[in-house]
């Protein structure tokens, strides 16, 4: 496929589940890289940390990038 692109921030939160433990808040997937703070596609440098449930901006661009594509 050609149309892998980052998701927005709101896609990307859409993935927290805060009635998830506080260990990770996400179903997906099960497993979460260190750190698990991944890019949505703003161009203000927005993530989101599947850790904490934070959504925060990020001058270092030291996180990891998470790639959608739209369902035929």
């Amino acid at each position: 496929y050609t149309d892998w692109r980052l998701p927005s921030k709101n896609e990307l939160s859409s993935l927290l589940n805060f009635d998830k433990s506080m260990t990770l808040y996400s179903d997906f997937p099960i497993f979460m890289p260190s750190g698990g703070r991944f890019w949505s596609s703003t161009s203000r440098g927005i993530y989101i940390n599947f850790y904490t449930g934070e959504v925060s901006y990020d001058g270092n661009k030291t996180n990891l990038g998470r790639c959608v594509r739209n369902a035929d």
